[in-house]
């Protein structure tokens, strides 16, 4: 029993643990990021995996906005690293929330790292980018 609680703490989040919504979220904030990073426009690549140009415009805007309301830099591991960062998998486990439409699941696994203001922003702005329409 002990080891296996060892070892739930010690191995760090896989993204294949994510659902596909969340998943598919991280990857393109960490490709878009890489992108822009070195130079390349990310709207193509992003549009053919996230299946049109509508879906990535929308990652990309959120990507962006959500350095002001995340409370410190946010870590991101490489776009080919199975691992998430800590922060990936706090993202997806509210990406996945939002995608469910389980404010009560979002607001509870975020209320310790955000304020009331910010949470309900990076609610909206993740509403907006997976469940459009």
């Amino acid at each position: 029993m002990t080891s296996i609680l060892l070892e739930k703490l010690t191995q760090p989040p896989r993204t294949s643990q994510l659902a596909a919504v969340a998943r598919d979220a991280i990857l393109a904030i960490r490709l878009h990021l890489s992108y822009r990073h070195s130079g390349v426009d990310s709207l193509g690549p992003l549009s053919r995996r996230l299946g049109g140009g509508e879906a990535a415009l929308r990652h990309i805007h959120v990507a962006g906005a959500m350095a002001s309301v995340w409370p410190e830099r946010f870590t991101l591991s490489p776009p080919c690293c199975p691992c998430l960062s800590y922060d990936e998998a706090l993202l997806g486990t509210l990406i996945e929330a939002v995608a469910s439409a389980d404010r009560a699941r979002f607001d509870a696994e975020s209320r310790d790292f955000l304020h009331d203001e910010a949470r309900a922003a990076l609610w909206n702005m993740w509403e907006w980018a997976v469940r459009p329409g």
